[in-house]
């Protein structure tokens, strides 16, 4: 499970498990920086969380697409996040571990994408030889 802010998207708070239940959730939110706006997908235990800010549950992904991203993310850079057969976690010491490694180095990344996004870099290619 992760929390997304959706402007940087920076990974606000994660927990790795194999249940979504209601104390875990509700850990994963209370730990995180509070918010103005929270949306989910539709999952039921979602509405029974109780949120600093206003909360919406949506069938669709239009406000939750970023965090579909980094979840895509995720599974692309973390092999054993979508290959069970061949590439897995041996511990749960590790895949914690592992996780830890990643956020911090994902949020430094984009974090600094949009502190310097403003700065834009122009290139000339030349096809002719000197």
């Amino acid at each position: 499970m992760t929390l997304v802010n959706r402007k940087t998207r920076e990974i606000l708070g994660y927990d790795i498990a194999r249940d979504r239940s209601l104390q875990r959730i509700q850990n994963l939110v209370d730990n995180a920086p509070k918010a103005e706006l929270y949306f989910s997908d539709a999952f039921p235990v979602y509405s029974q969380i109780c949120y600093d800010g206003l909360y919406r549950a949506l069938n669709n992904k239009s406000q939750t697409f970023t965090l579909e991203s980094v979840n895509a993310d995720l599974r692309h850079y973390i092999s054993p996040l979508h290959r069970k057969s061949r590439c897995f976690f041996r511990s749960l010491d590790t895949i914690f571990a592992v996780f830890k490694i990643f956020v911090l180095a994902f949020n430094k990344f984009f974090l600094a994408k949009l502190r310097f996004h403003h700065l834009k870099h122009h290139i000339s290619l030349s096809s002719s030889l000197p």
